[in-house]
């Protein structure tokens, strides 16, 4: 928050700020008078600060002027005997803990403050003015700091262990979704709206409990979803493949969701875990069915990684162990429509041949 401050001359100028404001509220002699006016032509930052004075000042008379505010002085008379009541109280309960030698610079300049504040009315007046307009912008933007929810972190707390019951996420009839990675962050901040009889908003990142299993729910229930909802819960899933409900939720996508993007994005998310058996169902399965040559691209490049890639010396063995591999690798390399599958699955069962595995069956 921006710190408020009350006008005043520059910090090198000793006394001179008081001194401004005595002079545009007209309580300086004329001895006093001329001596600003006389520092005035030779410090410009104090005759800026002077003008600053003025306009507030005048800002001041002009949104509503003092004598039609309280045009008895009682309720000016009335602030100064509330403001000399509650100096005393504070003084009363500082001075209780304080040392002797705070003590004593207290009975010093705490009369000085208040005969100030008698003899020069229109002073204080001003000073009273000026501090109730800083307080009235400061104040509320503190407030507002406060209760606003810190950068980067989730306007609703979400627990470690799900809130979320497998009923109420049945209940959702359309969800709700925006996200963004922050500038300092890279774990992107989910908002996720669910409209259902009991509305509900959950916010954090992939990684908290309730927010992956909403982008879960989604992606398992993709024909209930919009797709731009769909597709961005895949992208978020994405950062979370090391867990097994989400891999899960990612191979029925890659199976059962008519829309191919997602599909797309549901294999290239499952990359990586092609020696997963799960996963290796359902990228064969691509392979074999998908009407979309990009998901059973896809397909075939995760397949080929995870059965012979670099220092996969394994592939070969775990290959020869699931004869449906090397049959949809081989049908692959025969029948497919599009020439680069045909030739990846034909390069893989040539790697998996040199690794040790036996060639299928013709």
């Amino acid at each position: 928050m921006t710190e408020s401050k009350l006008p005043g001359a520059p910090a090198g100028c000793g006394e001179m700020g008081e001194r401004l404001l005595l002079y545009v509220a007209d309580e300086l002699d004329a001895q006093e008078r001329a001596g600003v006016e006389l520092h005035l032509k030779d410090c410009a930052a104090c005759a800026a600060a002077l003008g600053g004075d003025q306009l507030l000042l005048d800002w001041i008379a002009a949104a509503e002027p003092a004598k039609q505010i309280d045009s008895a002085g009682v309720m000016l008379a009335r602030s100064r005997s509330e403001l000399a009541q509650a100096l005393d109280e504070a003084d009363d309960a500082r001075r209780a803990k304080q040392p002797w030698y705070a003590r004593l610079a207290a009975a010093v300049w705490l009369p000085k403050l208040r005969s100030a504040w008698a003899l020069h009315p229109a002073f204080s007046s001003v000073v009273l003015l000026a501090l109730g307009f800083a307080l009235g912008i400061g104040v509320p933007e503190w407030i507002r700091v406060s209760s606003s929810p810190a950068a980067g972190r989730p306007a609703v707390v979400v627990n470690a262990a799900p809130r979320l019951s497998e009923q109420a996420l049945r209940q959702v009839g359309s969800v709700g979704l925006n996200w963004e990675t922050p500038a300092d962050s890279s774990a992107p901040r989910v908002q996720l709206q669910l409209n259902s009889d009991n509305p509900m908003q959950v916010e954090g990142s992939p990684e908290d409990a309730d927010v992956e299993r909403v982008l879960t729910f989604v992606v398992a229930n993709g024909q209930r979803f919009d797709p731009g909802v769909l597709l961005d819960s895949v992208d978020l899933l994405a950062t979370r493949v090391s867990d097994p409900a989400v891999r899960d939720a990612l191979c029925d996508a890659v199976s059962t969701d008519p829309n191919p993007g997602v599909r797309l994005k549901a294999v290239d998310a499952l990359r990586g875990y092609g020696r997963d058996a799960h996963v290796q169902k359902a990228l064969l399965d691509a392979l074999e069915h998908d009407g979309n040559s990009g998901v059973r691209i896809e397909a075939v490049n995760a397949l080929n990684t995870a059965l012979t890639g670099a220092g996969n010396s394994s592939g070969g063995a775990a290959a020869a162990q699931d004869p449906r591999v090397m049959q949809v690798l081989q049908h692959s390399a025969q029948s497919d429509a599009n020439h680069y599958v045909r030739m990846t699955a034909a390069a893989a069962l040539q790697q998996i041949a040199a690794n040790g595995a036996p060639s299928p069956a013709p």
